[in-house]
């Protein structure tokens, strides 16, 4: 599912530094949740699980950057997330994303 995305409008080509941060935690404290960044539903700049929480409903925060080429177009950064234990529920909060170029 996806929970957050940012379309930028046309922005000049360039090296961008994309930030990401997010809390996730599943109905399950022996479920995990996956966890993608992504730019233009193609490249997929951040990934993985979240490790299993000690309570059902604990919340993890999963963050950290990239830094991406991206072409003198209009581009689209999202963050998509799944329980992998398709009887439990995941849930994501306080999702941020950011895009700053570099000089």
């Amino acid at each position: 599912m996806q929970k957050l995305s940012l379309a930028t409008g046309v922005i000049a080509a360039g090296d961008y530094r994309i930030g990401y941060s997010m809390e996730l935690t599943s109905s399950n404290k022996n479920a995990q949740t996956l966890v993608q960044v992504q730019v233009d539903d193609t490249t997929t700049i951040a990934g993985g699980m979240s490790p299993k929480v000690q309570v059902a409903g604990n919340y993890t925060v999963f963050s950290g950057f990239a830094v991406v080429t991206l072409t003198n177009a209009a581009h689209t950064i999202d963050v998509d997330y799944k329980d992998l234990d398709t009887t439990e529920t995941a849930t994501i909060r306080n999702v941020r994303l950011e895009l700053y170029p570099i000089p």
